[in-house]
């Protein structure tokens, strides 16, 4: 209940977002590397057991699954690479420190 708590808490403080994207990942834990480690997103929330991050840095949020942790809503073949044709912006306070961290 308490970290149920904190995310409410979290989601009230925060600008609203009009679109959380969430995507399919092949390893939960080389994204949470990637995206928390390198990038510097902060976890919301996550599902250990279901392999799921919700991640967020300044007022971007994202939603990571680990395929095979759920089909639920797959509807079609997956094909790796993933998020083909697809583009994200997402805005920091200053790109240099996040190149030199990359």
């Amino acid at each position: 209940m308490v970290v149920v708590a904190k995310i409410l808490r979290t989601l009230r403080a925060m600008r609203p977002i009009g679109l959380v994207p969430e995507l399919y990942v092949k390893d939960i834990r080389q994204t949470r590397a990637f995206y928390v480690g390198l990038l510097g997103f902060e976890v919301l929330y996550e599902r250990p057991e279901d392999n799921f991050i919700y991640a967020q840095r300044g007022n971007a949020q994202v939603m990571f699954d680990e395929l095979g942790s759920s089909r639920d809503w797959i509807t079609g073949d997956i094909e790796y690479p993933y998020g083909r044709g697809i583009n994200f912006q997402i805005q920091v306070e200053s790109v240099d420190e996040l190149y030199k961290r990359l």
